[in-house]
């Protein structure tokens, strides 16, 4: 927006330069002083332009554009593999690394309450994995932290149980009964 004002003040001062009601014949387009005003003031909206445009960094946000493509396209690709995999664990409901893929997907697809349902599924079959119960612990946070009260103290004291010198767990321990 303020490049067009620029413009237009720059329009405006050369159409009264050039107009100059009456004294016309008093200017001449050779006139030093004239030439060089118009030229500073083209280097000084081009530099504000340059610097504040940031086209020079027009590569990183190409980057960018086609990072967020990438997780698009992979978020997709989630979705339409949710349904294979849960066919899948109706076959083999004892595969632990299917239903933590499930949940991970389910979280990633921001579906929390089936995202909790297949990380408790994991957890029946293999209740010694921190990080899992970490995971766990934060979607049901990020569900609904007062509702599943119970099954979020529960948690933390299997993580605990495993490892009580783990102070980040104390940590987030502490941060759930702040909030």
């Amino acid at each position: 927006m303020i490049y067009i004002i620029l413009m237009l003040f720059l329009l405006a001062y050369l159409v009264f330069l050039f107009r100059n009601i009456g004294e016309k014949k008093n200017i001449l387009i050779m006139d030093k002083s004239i030439i060089f005003s118009i030229i500073i003031l083209l280097i000084f909206i081009t530099s504000v332009f340059f610097n504040t445009s940031k086209i020079t960094q027009h590569h990183e946000y190409d980057k960018i554009l086609m990072k967020h493509q990438e997780i698009r396209t992979n978020i997709s690709n989630i979705k339409k593999n949710i349904p294979k995999l849960k066919s899948k664990l109706e076959k083999d409901p004892a595969y632990y690394q299917g239903w933590v893929m499930l949940a991970k997907s389910y979280l990633i697809t921001d579906n929390l309450l089936s995202s909790s349902y297949a990380y408790e599924k994991a957890i029946s079959l293999k209740s010694d994995d921190k990080i899992i119960l970490e995971e766990y612990i934060s979607s049901l946070i990020n569900l609904n932290p007062k509702s599943y009260k119970e099954k979020i103290l529960k948690t933390f004291n299997q993580i605990l149980a495993l490892d009580n010198t783990d102070i980040n767990i104390y940590n987030m321990q502490l941060n759930y009964s702040i909030k």
